[in-house]
């Protein structure tokens, strides 16, 4: 944990939350007592620049690694155990856990303020947030681990601009949103145009590509902790264990989740104009 991690952590909420007062701000300037709406189009802008950066930066850096693989013709269970395990941070490895952490930590607030219309779905996001951050700060003061958390990064944030859009079309429509009715039917119509996509794609990879990826990494993370001495200690493997898995089981959740409310939202959305 470098001197200097500390203030970068802090550097990189105070932009998360200078972006979040910003669309806060235009929102409100533009439709008075439009605050419900105002919040939840802030926090959807954070979680795009999130997801955004981090599926991109965390792709990257895994092909560094798997590029580094290939030049030593290491089969894939063996880069897992080796390169994704416990493998030292990288200083651009650092830098998005906490680029992350700080994200994480600004939609806590915005959560435990605001929440989602279902109390049993903000629990489950607060728990979310609070596993991942745990995750990442763990990896970044042993400075090992960061590996797997690219990957576990690069499979969950991918479809999350298309949630984004999805999220902030299904806002705008809202009666309460107190949103222009122009805007509103649009807000509809992006919805009914995004939402196919965003299912198949999310069932996809949060059903048949996450799961398969989370084996292969829980199997290199036991078998690299029980053949050789690591300097993480056994209380953390378990955690990264308990959140890799705790991460797979909430896709799927909210992939059945998705799948089985599409009629009803479809339904609601009709009766919101």
């Amino acid at each position: 944990m470098s001197s200097t991690s500390v203030p970068l952590g802090v550097s990189l909420m105070l932009a998360y939350i200078a972006l979040y007062v910003a669309i806060y701000a235009a929102v409100t300037t533009q439709k008075a007592g439009a605050t419900w709406l105002a919040a939840e189009l802030a926090g959807v802008a954070c979680s795009f620049v999130h997801g955004v950066v981090c599926t991109i930066v965390a792709s990257l850096l895994l092909y560094d690694r798997w590029q580094s693989v290939v030049n030593r013709d290491l089969h894939l269970t063996a880069w897992i155990e080796k390169d994704l395990a416990y493998a030292p941070n990288t200083r651009k490895e650092d830098w998005l856990m906490q680029f992350s952490c700080a994200y994480f930590l600004v939609d806590s607030v915005h959560l435990a303020v605001y929440g989602r219309k279902s109390k049993w779905e903000t629990r489950i996001l607060l728990a979310h947030h609070f596993a991942t951050t745990a995750y990442e700060v763990t990896s970044w003061m042993y400075g090992s681990g960061a590996a797997g958390v690219l990957m576990l990064m690069a499979i969950g944030e991918i479809t999350s601009p298309l949630q984004n859009i999805w999220v902030a079309a299904r806002a705008l429509v809202r009666r309460d949103s107190l949103a222009a009715m122009s805007l509103r039917k649009f807000g509809q119509s992006v919805y009914f145009v995004i939402t196919p996509v965003y299912s198949f794609l999310f069932v996809l990879n949060r059903c048949f590509v996450g799961p398969p990826a989370v084996y292969f990494f829980v199997l290199g993370l036991v078998n690299k902790h029980a053949r050789t001495k690591t300097q993480v200690p056994t209380w953390c493997m378990v955690l990264w264990l308990l959140c890799s898995f705790g991460g797979t089981a909430g896709g799927f959740w909210w992939a059945i989740r998705l799948k089985m409310g599409e009629k009803r939202r479809e339904l609601e959305m009709n009766k919101e104009l």
